[in-house]
């Protein structure tokens, strides 16, 4: 999938669905962020308490990335309540101060009676080169609503 073909969050809307139960194969979500150099610093500093140094920017990029997908997975698919149970993420190209990433998780895999999902997650930059992928496996919570939707308003 190209950078520009991934559907992004458009703003504000509030999407409900009947929890775990309510959330079928194939459903997606993505948005897209900018890595910024001060990005690369707050994760550094604040998050991995390192003191920045030569060859610690591609460590601080790489965390930066993984927390974006939890962002997403927290707030989106399934949303507020998640946990998250395990990840395997795969680091395929460098990231870079100033790229534009769409970040997207889709279901793959769900156990209902247990409410675990597994997510396929996917980071693409504006070139539309895959730079992180791989799987995270969460148990949604029972009554999910996520902070936003990719869905236009209904009018």
């Amino acid at each position: 999938m190209t950078f520009d073909a991934m559907p992004m969050a458009r703003g504000g809307d509030m999407q409900r669905h009947a929890g775990a139960d309510g959330i079928p194969l194939g459903a997606s979500a993505a948005m897209e962020r900018r890595l910024s150099a001060r990005d690369e610093a707050v994760m550094l500093d604040d998050v991995l308490g390192m003191p920045a140094q030569p060859g610690q920017a591609d460590l601080a990029r790489r965390a930066w990335a993984a927390a974006q997908f939890y962002a997403l997975i927290g707030s989106r698919l399934p949303g507020p309540g998640t946990a998250i149970l395990g990840e395997k993420l795969h680091h395929l190209a460098p990231l870079r101060s100033g790229d534009r990433l769409c970040f997207s998780v889709t279901v793959v895999a769900r156990e209902a009676d247990r409410r675990y999902l597994e997510l396929f997650c996917l980071c693409v930059n504006q070139e539309g080169t895959s730079v992180l992928s791989g799987q995270v496996r969460v148990h949604a919570p029972p009554n999910a609503a996520s902070l936003l939707t990719d869905a236009p308003a209904a009018a």
